[in-house]
C-alpha cells in the first residue's frame, strides 16, 4: 500500500501521516465499538467491521490524493477496531470456560498464519496481476469472509436483553467488574505493546545496519511467525489445564531475556534463532492471558472491556514507537536495555497481581465444573467464590 500511495504522489510524511490516521482510528473506536457489541450483538459489529474493510480495500483503487487516502484509511481503522474486539468476546460468550484457552490458541494461530501469508500472497499477486491486484483480492476474501460469517455464525445478537427487566440488569454489568483481577492484565498489555511498537520501527532499521538484506528482513518474520501458528494451539489446551500466571511468567522472563540478548548480539543467524525462541514464548503466554481475562469478564461488557485492552495495547504500542527512535540513535544496546526492563516489569508485576485471582479460578469448583457467566453478567470469579 505505501507504494501505490508512493507511485500516486504521495510523500513519506504524507504516508506516515495516512498510516498514523488508521491507528488512530482504531484507538478511539475500539472500546464505542466493544460497547455497540455488548448492546447489538458480536455479530453485527463484526460484519459491520468486515464490510467496511472489503469495501475500503476496493475503494483506495479510484482515489489518487494524500486526503483522500488518509479519510479511507481512517474509516477502514474503523472496520478494524470493530473486529478483534468483537471476535475476541464472541469466543468468551460461546466457548465453556475449559476451552478458552484452546479457542484462543486457535484465533492467534489463524491471526499470525494471516500476517505470514498475507505479505506473500500480496507480493506474489502483485508481480502477476500489477499493484492493484492485491486490492482486489483483499475486497473479495472480505466479502467471502462476510457471508461465510453471516451464515456459520450463530446468535449473533444473543446479548440483546430479552425483556426489561434484563436490560435493567445489563448496565450494571460494568459496574460488578472486577477491577482488581483485570488491571493485572492492563498492565501486561502496556508491556507488551511497548514491545510492538519499538519492533514496528526499529527491527528492520536494525537487521539492515547489521549487514541484513531485504530477503533476511523477510526470513526474520516468516521464523517469527511459525512457532506462533505451531505452539499457539497447543499451549491453549495446556492454558486449560495449568497455572496460568506460570504460563505468562516463565515465557515473559525468556523473552525480557532475548531483549537485553539482543543489545549485545550481532550475529544475524543468531538472532534469527532467538527470534524462533521469541516467536515461541509469545505463542505460549497469550492464550494462556486472553483465557484468565475471558474468565474475569463479566458477560455484559466483555466487548467494551475487550476494546478498552487492545486500545491500550495501540496507546503503549504509540507510545514505545515515539520513543525506540531517539534510544536507537543513542545506542541499540540502550534500546533493547530499556526495551527488556520494561518488559520485565510489567510482567512480573502483572504475573503477581494475577496469583490470588488465578488461585480462586483453578479451585475444586473450576476443576469439577467449570464455571460459565450466567445472563445477568455475574463475573465467573464472583461465581467460582459463590461456589
Amino acid at each position: 500500500m505505501t507504494l501505490y500511495m508512493q507511485a500516486r504522489g504521495a510523500s513519506l510524511t504524507e504516508i506516515s501521516v495516512i498510516t498514523a490516521a488508521g491507528m488512530a482510528a482504531s484507538f478511539l473506536f475500539m472500546v464505542p465499538m466493544g460497547w455497540a457489541s455488548d448492546r447489538l450483538g458480536r455479530k453485527p459489529v463484526m460484519l459491520t467491521g468486515l464490510a467496511i474493510h472489503g469495501i475500503i480495500s476496493i475503494l483506495y483503487l479510484f482515489v489518487d490524493s494524500s486526503l483522500s487516502f488518509g479519510v479511507l484509511r481512517f474509516i477502514e481503522g474503523i472496520g478494524a477496531a470493530a473486529m478483534m474486539p468483537s471476535a475476541r468476546a464472541y469466543l468468551m460468550d460461546t466457548v465453556p470456560a475449559e476451552k478458552r484457552g484452546q479457542a484462543f490458541g486457535l484465533l492467534g494461530a489463524a491471526f499470525n498464519a494471516g500476517i505470514l501469508l498475507g505479505p506473500a500472497l500480496g507480493g506474489l499477486m502483485g508481480g502477476v496481476t500489477g499493484i492493484q491486484g492485491p486490492f482486489w483480492f483483499g475486497g473479495i476474501s472480505s466479502a467471502i469472509a462476510f457471508v461465510f460469517l453471516a451464515v456459520r455464525v450463530r446468535g449473533g445478537t444473543h446479548l440483546r436483553p430479552a425483556n426489561m427487566a434484563e436490560a435493567a440488569e445489563e448496565p450494571a454489568a460494568a459496574e460488578r467488574v472486577q477491577w482488581r483481577a483485570i488491571l493485572p492484565v492492563f498492565l501486561s498489555t502496556i508491556g507488551w505493546g511497548f514491545v510492538s511498537g519499538f519492533f514496528s520501527v526499529v527491527w528492520n532499521i536494525w537487521i539492515h545496519d547489521l549487514g541484513g538484506s531485504l530477503d533476511v528482513i523477510g526470513l526474520s518474520y516468516t521464523l517469527f511467525a511459525i512457532p506462533l501458528i505451531l505452539v499457539g494451539p497447543w499451549a491453549g489446551r495446556l492454558a486449560d489445564r495449568r497455572n496460568r500466571v506460570l504460563m505468562i511468567l516463565v515465557p515473559s522472563l525468556v523473552a525480557a531475556s532475548i531483549y537485553y540478548a539482543y543489545g549485545f548480539i550481532t550475529s544475524i543467524p543468531l538472532i534469527l534463532i532467538l527470534g524462533v525462541l521469541e516467536g515461541a514464548m509469545i505463542g505460549i503466554l497469550s492464550p494462556a492471558s486472553d483465557s484468565y481475562l475471558a474468565d474475569v469478564l463479566p458477560k455484559g461488557a466483555r466487548g467494551r472491556l475487550q476494546g478498552m485492552v487492545s486500545s491500550t495495547n495501540t496507546a503503549a504500542g504509540f507510545v514505545g514507537a515515539l520513543l525506540c527512535g531517539p534510544l536507537y540513535a543513542s545506542s541499540p544496546f540502550t534500546l533493547f536495555l530499556v526495551l527488556g526492563s520494561i518488559h520485565l516489569v510489567s510482567a512480573v508485576g502483572a504475573s503477581i497481581l494475577m496469583l490470588p485471582t488465578e488461585r480462586r479460578l483453578r479451585g475444586p469448583a473450576r476443576r469439577t465444573a467449570a464455571p460459565e457467566p450466567s445472563d445477568s453478567g455475574t463475573p465467573p470469579l464472583r461465581q467460582a467464590e459463590a461456589a
